[in-house]
């Protein structure tokens, strides 16, 4: 466990960098998916660092892509209208 210095150092230096950090829930089937992908191995399921680790790869990931890709790429990037209904393909 960090100290209480270490933990404020660190958000210290997250907002100079102009970084926000986040608590997410990750359910089964995301994991599952990150591992199919290549971005997680299957025993660093449990490991909140790793799993961590590999969610934010993915999404820096998918925003290159977005950016890369104008034509597809802003779908990736726009979350649903309000009151809109996601689909799954």
């Amino acid at each position: 466990m960090h100290s209480a210095a270490a933990r404020m150092r660190a958000a210290r230096a997250r907002r100079a960098r102009g970084a926000v950090m986040v608590r997410l829930e990750l359910d089964p089937d995301l994991l599952a998916v990150l591992v199919a992908l290549g971005w997680l191995s299957s025993d660093q399921q449990e490991d909140r660092a790793e799993v961590g680790a590999a969610f934010a790869t993915f999404v820096r990931a998918a925003a290159g892509f977005a950016r890369r890709n104008p034509r597809t790429g802003p779908l990736l990037l726009h979350a649903p209208a309000a009151g809109a209904v996601a689909s799954d393909g």
